[in-house]
């Protein structure tokens, strides 16, 4: 189970415009990395990108890598409802090792193992798009 490319400080990359495009079924007309933190022995490295597309949506992707294991159970029931602050998100069973849609956000999680994370949230979708359907066709590229 690795990213695409292998490239979790490059979000943009990692995923790429042709199957950014492929995915939403509409041209990507940019891709900008708005947040890149390098990690160190006991932090986190991670990487945001922003796709936006001829259509006017946008997806926003981070990709996420932690020097050691950090998906504990605690953790991911904790990220569920972001530490107590909404209502739980519902599982998305065949995605890594866990992974959980949340109608509130309107984005999908994805703990891909004990140490990968994405996030994936789109924006501005066209009447009729299902965002949740186009996330879990993203993470499964990424799978």
């Amino acid at each position: 189970m690795r990213l695409a490319g292998g490239i979790p400080l490059d979000a943009c990359a990692t995923l790429g415009e042709e199957a950014a495009a492929k995915l939403v079924g509409s041209a990507v007309t940019s891709s900008e990395l708005t947040t890149k933190v390098e990690g160190t022995d006991s932090s986190a490295a991670f990487s945001m990108c922003t796709f936006s597309y001829a259509n006017g949506a946008k997806l926003a992707l981070l990709t996420r890598e932690a020097p050691s294991g950090d998906a504990s159970t605690e953790a991911i029931e904790a990220a569920r409802t972001s530490g107590g602050t909404m209502s739980p998100a519902t599982d998305v069973p065949g995605l890594g090792k866990a992974a959980m849609w949340s109608d509130t956000l309107k984005g999908l999680q994805v703990f891909l193992d004990d140490k990968r994370y994405l996030s994936i949230n789109f924006y501005g979708l066209p009447g009729g798009a299902d965002g949740k359907a186009q996330a879990i066709a993203v993470a499964k590229k990424l799978l």
